[in-house]
């Protein structure tokens, strides 16, 4: 409530008042974790925006990522600023808008079907027998989506850091693929917009709600500029046109979520890792709640026993959440999907 009421103000002025903090460049575990594909996708609009020539790199530069990387972090460490909490905690604001997402996980491909192999990608099976072919694709973690075999088409799917765009290029020179590009995103929605001036960084998270299939109604802007060599940072404002039509927080609390030390014998979750499934043992819980790794819900779970069985075998290999209700206290707990 008094981060809705504190945005309220602020929109309602009509000067910002900048104040500079220092900070630190240090790139935590949480950060890592939750932003390497914002990261990532950052870096590669920058390095198309600039026609650099890196574009043509499978693997995106880490030179190039560590600026990015840099900036963020003096952005996620400055404390202070309270609207820092509102873009990486309470909003939790990546880049998945179709205005700026440049990090495409699915690829469109067209086969010529005269050549016997692609009758395989067609069939649903990964594994063609044009050995080089395999072995690039194994390399990037390729599997298939996806297949049209009544107009030779498939999209091919891969959640590794890559840039796909020289992927597509790579993969057109094998005989037998006629196209191959990314699909782009159809929808607008958040996003995470980045600049340079000098030695000043600019990052702009936006926060975007209503009708997004058209657009977006409404939106927010955090706007923050870093200085590079110092790590200091200046929050220059919010811009919005939300009306006090606030969307629900997310929550996600990347920062402030943690373990409860809890005796074990109380309360135990195993396997973790696990592939397929998890057992949460433990008296008087109330309720579970299964979180996504930026606190999204996914599904919520009454025990009628000591032992609940949760299924994950749908789930996306990654980090997951457990809200666990308990004697009047909420406990969270984490697990990995592998």
């Amino acid at each position: 409530m008094k981060t809705i009421i504190y945005l309220i103000l602020l929109s309602m002025l009509n000067t910002t008042i900048f104040a500079q903090v220092q900070s630190n460049c240090e790139i935590t575990s949480e950060l890592e974790y939750y932003y390497k594909y914002d990261v990532a996708d950052l870096t590669i609009n920058r390095l198309f925006t600039y026609n650099s020539p890196d574009t043509n790199q499978i693997i995106i530069p880490q030179v190039h990522q560590d600026s990015v990387w840099r900036g963020l972090a003096a952005i996620f460490n400055a404390s202070t600023i309270p609207e820092r909490d509102s873009v990486f905690d309470i909003y939790c604001i990546h880049n998945i808008s179709r205005l700026t997402k440049m990090l495409l996980p699915h690829i469109y491909i067209e086969v010529d079907t005269s050549i016997s192999w692609t009758n395989n990608w067609l069939n649903g099976e990964i594994v063609t027998g044009y050995s080089e072919l395999d072995d690039f694709i194994y390399t990037y973690n390729y599997s298939i989506f996806s297949t049209n075999p009544n107009y030779a088409t498939l999209v091919i799917y891969s959640d590794t850091i890559i840039n796909s765009f020289a992927i597509s290029d790579s993969l057109t020179s094998f005989n037998g693929i006629e196209a191959a590009e990314p699909i782009p995103m159809t929808v607008d929605a958040n996003r995470i917009e980045y600049s340079v001036e000098g030695e000043y960084q600019y990052f702009t998270f936006t926060l975007a709600w209503g009708d997004c299939m058209a657009g977006c109604i409404y939106k927010h802007k955090w706007e923050f500029k870093v200085h590079y060599s110092n790590c200091t940072v200046e929050y220059l404002g919010l811009e919005t046109n939300a009306n006090n039509n606030f969307p629900n927080p997310i929550n996600c609390n990347i920062t402030s979520v943690s373990d409860i030390d809890i005796n074990p014998d109380i309360i135990s979750i195993y396997p973790n890792p696990s592939i397929d499934k998890i057992s949460i043992k433990g008296e008087s819980i109330q309720n579970i709640e299964l979180l996504n790794g930026i606190g999204q819900f996914i599904t919520s779970i009454r025990p009628n026993s000591n032992q609940t069985t949760i299924n994950i075998e749908d789930l996306k290999p990654g980090l997951y959440f457990l809200k666990i209700d308990i004697d009047g206290q909420s406990i969270n707990k984490r697990f990995i999907k592998k």
